[in-house]
């Protein structure tokens, strides 16, 4: 793997440990009723981290949408050699 596609794969990766720990903290709430100053403290460490996810995806999207345009243009450059070979 090329060493973006490594960072694609570590910055989905902390997005889906950030959606994992998000489900995590709100079933702990669920079944353990905390106090209001606790769940009050989750809910401000779950929108930290839905905020955090969103910017990490929306990175990723940049990212893929870099690759795209990358591979498209090869594409075009290899199309127009192989329109200008000698038939």
């Amino acid at each position: 793997m090329p060493d973006a596609n490594i960072a694609d794969y570590g910055i989905a990766f902390f997005a889906l440990a950030g959606i994992i720990f998000l489900v995590g903290r709100t079933m702990n709430l669920w079944f353990e009723k905390q106090s209001a100053d606790s769940i009050n403290e989750t809910i401000t460490r779950v929108t930290e981290v839905v905020q955090n996810n969103t910017q990490a995806l929306e990175h990723l999207a940049k990212i893929i949408q870099i690759n795209m345009a990358k591979q498209e243009a090869k594409i075009d450059e290899i199309v127009a050699h192989i329109r200008r070979w000698p038939q």
